[in-house]
């Protein structure tokens, strides 16, 4: 075992990366290194027998940063970890991370060892990520509500047309029922009003969608009732979540209808009910809810991917195409992600994610422990 001298500490200081401060049993500074002269800009021989409130206070700067170490200090605060803002002697901005330590003899605290990390670049990293997020967050936002208005428009628009054309045709079909051919001929005009209908119908509900009340919900209560209604209404398909004990503030309506939705799109493309298999599960991601949501069908058609979200678009001959894009709208209302892709064993998955939220952020909240 190596003699502890002082100069093979203060060799392994000088070739530490991180930058090292040691305070002492008297609270005046007793060992620095290099590595903290260029994170805090203050020279070796400046910092070496003062107190931290004579050498960081005094100027009545970097308060988060001095906050910090005041808290280690009198509070005693071992193994805290904090990543704080410093503007050094010169205006150098820096983001650094500290991390405390306690040396001890005989259950008494001899000194704090702070340890310094530059972490400035990855801060502005995580930052510049953040903005291009609320960027393109923002952008989404104003896509899908110009989307809407335009729906709501096309709608009212649409509709009144529609029903005279529909009702024309019918009344001529009566007249001419004799004519074969022509009745035939009215006929599909009355069928294709008819689907045109059921996309008005749908249209308007995306025009619809909005936020209402925001609710706290227990996922694990949450997800069970809802899975308990599904399997009274499909029969003997299988459900099965997982909420594992989270919690999150959502508007339940929203919620409830984008589970329906994805639901019912597992159900179209499954064989029978009897062979259905739907899971739910929740994780905690950087502070937000993911709610996982897989079944063992067979797939989504990958070259069709990108446009899954995308309004009227539809792999069936009697749908019209609006059910994703609705669910996207309300992951949208949620201030929330959605994506798509494919189980490795077989089947589809949608990952849903919900940012983290406060009651107190809301008007008139209301708390429940589970909806359907």
């Amino acid at each position: 075992m190596l003699p502890a001298n002082p100069l093979l500490i203060e060799t392994i200081l000088a070739r530490m990366p991180v930058g090292v401060m040691i305070i002492g049993a008297d609270g005046n500074i007793a060992q620095t290194n290099p590595a903290l002269t260029g994170m805090l800009g203050i020279p070796m021989h400046e910092m070496l027998g003062k107190g931290w409130a004579e050498l960081f206070m005094a100027e009545g700067n970097n308060l988060e940063f001095n906050q910090v170490i005041v808290d280690v200090i009198h509070k005693e605060l071992e193994f805290l970890s904090r990543s704080v803002a410093y503007v050094d002697p010169a205006g150098t901005e820096r983001e650094l991370g500290i991390l405390s330590c306690f040396i001890k003899q005989s259950d008494e605290v001899a000194g704090i060892v702070l340890l310094f990390q530059d972490v400035t670049e990855l801060a502005r990293m995580h930052a510049a990520e953040r903005h291009m997020f609320k960027e393109m967050l923002r952008l989404e936002r104003e896509r899908e509500e110009g989307l809407r208005i335009l729906a709501s428009a096309v709608a009212h628009q649409v509709r009144n047309p529609n029903t005279v054309i529909g009702g024309v045709a019918g009344m001529l079909q009566r007249q001419y029922a004799e004519d074969a051919p022509l009745s035939r001929m009215l006929d599909v005009i009355r069928q294709e009003t008819f689907r045109l209908e059921a996309m008005v119908t749908e249209v308007s509900s995306f025009a619809a969608i909005s936020a209402s009340e925001p609710q706290l919900i227990h996922w694990d209560s949450f997800l069970e009732s809802w899975a308990a209604a599904r399997r009274v209404q499909s029969g003997e398909a299988h459900i099965e979540v997982r909420g594992n004990g989270m919690q999150s503030v959502v508007f339940v309506d929203l919620l409830t209808l984008v589970l329906d939705e994805l639901y019912d799109n597992a159900r179209r493309f499954a064989t029978t009910d009897r062979g259905l298999l739907v899971k739910l599960d929740v994780v905690e991601e950087g502070g937000w809810a993911a709610l996982y949501m897989q079944d063992n069908g067979k797939g989504l058609d990958l070259t069709t991917l990108p446009f899954l979200f995308d309004p009227f678009f539809t792999s069936r001959s009697d749908g019209v195409g609006m059910g994703l894009c609705k669910v996207r709208r309300c992951m949208m209302v949620h201030g929330g992600t959605i994506e798509a892709g494919n189980v490795p064993q077989g089947g589809a998955r949608f990952i849903m994610r919900f940012p983290p939220r406060t009651l107190e952020l809301q008007a008139g909240p209301k708390s429940t422990e589970s909806h359907t």
